[in-house]
């Protein structure tokens, strides 16, 4: 199942002793930290994926390689996904090689947001992403649908460019963000940067 829900993206949490997570809730008020930050069900580590991007993610990754179509043509995807807080957390990147196909490429991975689940996406606002190539096709999109086994499913992703490496920053969930998985999903969007030449 978890496999199936996966490749739905296109694209664990470290169990604590109630002992342990008193500790770290305590750590987590004497310092002001967000409890979100410090909750056990995110346990926050940094990544680097292909082409200079880096981000922050819940879990540890899985990282794949698959063989898609984008753009017409045939490219290898790489893929960082885990699972927590009972939703999927993904990076799903891939280098078109042509500067002239990367907006189509962009239209395609929005598409497959929706298409995967049963749905199409909609334009939720711009993908502010730090140093990315801007595109008309980039932004942050959601989708409504179902899983495969018919329950209830949404989707979120920022779709962007560097150059002519495409991405796909995902989280799909089993209903809409609020509290603690609303606080991380937008830490991980808001973390997704490239570095800046000083």
């Amino acid at each position: 199942m978890e496999t199936v829900r996966k490749r739905e993206l296109f694209t664990r949490h470290q169990p604590v002793a109630a002992r342990g997570f008193r500790r770290v809730l305590q750590a987590c008020l004497v310092l002001g930290v967000g409890l979100t930050a410090c909750s056990p069900t995110y346990n926050w580590r940094e990544v680097h994926a292909d082409g200079d991007l880096d981000a922050t993610l819940p879990c540890k990754p899985r990282d794949d390689t698959r063989r898609v179509t984008l753009a017409g043509r045939m490219v290898d995807m790489r893929l960082l996904s885990c699972e927590a807080g009972g939703a999927i957390w993904a990076i799903g990147t891939a280098d078109v090689r042509e500067a002239g196909v990367v907006g189509e490429a962009l239209s395609g991975l929005r598409a497959a947001l929706g298409a995967n689940i049963g749905s199409t996406s909609e334009l939720k606002g711009p993908a502010s992403i730090v140093g990315a190539t801007p595109f008309p096709a980039a932004g942050h999109f959601a989708a409504t649908g179902k899983r495969r086994d018919g329950s209830a499913v949404q989707a979120e992703a920022l779709v962007f460019a560097r150059g002519t490496r495409t991405y796909q920053a995902s989280v799909l969930r089993p209903g809409a963000a609020s509290g603690p998985l609303q606080e991380a999903q937008e830490q991980f969007f808001s973390s997704l940067a490239f570095p800046v030449p000083h």
